[in-house]
């Protein structure tokens, strides 16, 4: 079994249930399982072959989700890159990945001129790594054959995060699909998701936290709800959105945490009613005074 396996076998399971719900909408699992086939088609059209990277810079979306999930079925890496990175920065990462391809939102594209790099396309010392848009790949696998699930080993690279390094430089961290499996069948055993759990995804990406949010709910055949960046250290709009999901699960980084109580109103009142686990990691807890 790779990553691809879990939102696909959950389509089969269950097709009608809520899979993601982003910004842009929400998608079942049978359209999420549809949407991945329609980017997998794309990239493979575009000439993405297996083992392939694939840069993406964009704002969190359900559109991004089943992106990642296209290039997992055709045996790519995805390489997720925060929109708050500026141009300059993606350029180095790009750089460092070498992607076969760089996949932008509007936003994302409309910034690479200010990247310095020329005919929107991407120059490394090797070749020309073109750029599209999310809506141009999208289209362009409606038109083409979606392609047989590659059978990916489980050592083969997933996905690569990057960090920014001790010097400041990004530096990419590269995991399997072993990897990520082994982590989220612990962490889904140790807080008993079923289907019926509304997990949140409030970590951007590139950020580890993410796999939890997105991959565990696939395993278990939950559905995972994307905080939008604007709303991400907006304290009651982020207690209201964890009420108004109705989120069961919660994961984030304590520093977020601790501004949902202290400022949020968290703890004001009854307790949100559907939230039965709060998991907090990512940052290093503050000196005691």
């Amino acid at each position: 079994m790779s990553l691809h396996h879990l939102a696909a076998d959950s389509a089969a399971r269950q097709p009608d249930a809520l899979a993601v719900h982003g910004p842009d909408g929400q998608l079942s699992y049978r359209e999420l399982d549809r949407l991945a086939g329609t980017y997998a088609a794309g990239l493979a059209a575009r000439g993405v072959r297996p083992g392939d990277r694939v840069l993406i810079w964009s704002h969190k979306s359900t559109h991004v989700v089943a992106l990642m999930q296209g290039c997992l079925r055709i045996g790519a890496v995805y390489v997720p890159v925060s929109p708050a990175n500026p141009p300059s920065r993606v350029a180095r990462i790009h750089d460092n990945a070498t992607p076969a391809l760089v996949v932008a939102d509007q936003d994302g594209f409309a910034r690479v001129d200010q990247g310095g790099w020329p005919s929107r396309a991407v120059l490394t010392g090797r070749a020309v790594t073109t750029l599209t848009t999310l809506t141009a790949l999208r289209d362009q696998g409606a038109e083409a054959d979606i392609p047989v699930p590659y059978r990916a080993g489980l050592d083969d690279v997933a996905y690569i995060l990057y960090t920014s390094g001790s010097t400041g430089e990004p530096k990419g961290v590269c995991l399997s699909h072993r990897n990520a499996l082994a982590f989220l069948r612990w962490a889904a055993a140790e807080l008993r998701l079923k289907a019926t759990d509304r997990l949140s995804n409030h970590a951007p990406f590139n950020f580890d936290l993410s796999v939890f949010d997105l991959f565990a709910a696939f395993l278990a055949g939950a559905s995972v709800h994307l905080v939008p960046e604007d709303m991400s250290y907006a304290p009651a709009h982020l207690v209201r959105f964890l009420i108004d999901r109705r989120i069961s699960v919660w994961y984030s980084v304590p520093s977020a945490l601790s501004l949902m109580m202290r400022e949020g109103g968290l703890l004001d009142g009854a307790a949100p009613a559907d939230l039965r686990a709060c998991v907090f990691a990512g940052e290093l807890p503050l000196p005691r005074a």
